[in-house]
């Protein structure tokens, strides 16, 4: 059930940031790439700046650089996965070397 909540919450937030493209004239894509993202950035920064505020600024600083990291790899590392078993293939066979 609680997939269904997060699925439909999501829709309505991208639907109320297209209508906000739509209205203000706005590209929806920039609209994506830039306040979607801080959006998603928001508790991360509330952590870190919790943690730092009690006095661990290293473990503050770790977390800014180490999340985005892992949810790039994560990311990546998946999409990546899922072609090459999709395709069946080595990727790598279709690049050129000069």
């Amino acid at each position: 059930m609680s997939l269904i909540w997060l699925y439909a919450l999501a829709n309505i937030i991208v639907d109320l940031l297209t209508l906000f493209g739509f209205i203000s004239g706005i590209n929806v894509t920039l609209l994506g790439l830039t306040i979607l993202s801080w959006g998603n950035s928001v508790g991360d920064t509330m952590a870190s700046i919790s943690i730092s505020g009690r006095g661990f600024g290293e473990m503050a600083l770790t977390g800014c650089i180490a999340g985005p990291i892992f949810s790039l790899m994560l990311g990546l590392g998946l999409t990546t996965l899922k072609f090459n078993l999709s395709v069946g293939d080595d990727v790598s066979e279709g690049i050129i070397l000069p």
